[in-house]
């Protein structure tokens, strides 16, 4: 528990237990950052690495920004409780996840595969995916469910199972 900022800056970086902070928590490395507990901080949340992210556990944070250049793993929950959700790379869903800003917009910058579900909620705001969800020839997402003001859709969406746009007003 904090109640300032927190700055990881290894060059591996394990977190295996929970974080709270009461400010800012930045985790930035040339490695994998593996996330096994979860990391809540009160203003943003910045995940940055040359290397890989594995996040295995729910993260949260004003906003989110995570940044993995060797990829992204999700098998938690992301939340942004008052302003944007970026996933910077290619994001592989590896258990259903659901990613939500509450107050902001969620961006996925790069391709999404499977093989699980995957939750994408910005009520108030709006969904942006600017590359292929389910890739054809890679594992495709079991399903996706996306509910928001506004979604953008920039490349070719598939699943397994369901693809739904739920209570979303625009679909682009």
């Amino acid at each position: 528990n904090s109640g300032g900022v927190i700055t990881v800056d290894n060059t591996a970086d394990t977190l295996n237990g929970s974080i709270n902070a009461g400010g800012n928590v930045t985790l930035d490395t040339a490695a994998l950052i593996d996330v096994n507990g979860t990391v809540t901080a009160v203003e943003a949340l910045t995940v940055n690495t040359t290397g890989a992210v594995d996040i295995d556990d729910n993260l949260t944070g004003d906003s989110v920004d995570i940044n993995g250049d060797g990829g992204i793993s999700l098998a938690g929950d992301v939340r942004g409780t008052n302003q944007d959700v970026i996933f910077r790379d290619a994001l592989t869903v590896d258990d259903d996840s659901t990613v939500t800003s509450e107050n902001g917009n969620l961006t996925f910058e790069n391709t999404i595969v499977g093989p699980s579900a995957l939750n994408a909620f910005a009520d108030s705001g709006t969904v942006n995916f600017e590359d292929s969800v389910g890739i054809v020839g890679t594992i495709a997402l079991d399903s996706l469910l996306v509910t928001a003001s506004e979604a953008n859709v920039a490349g070719n969406i598939s699943a397994d199972n369901d693809v739904r746009f739920a209570g979303t007003e625009q679909v682009n």
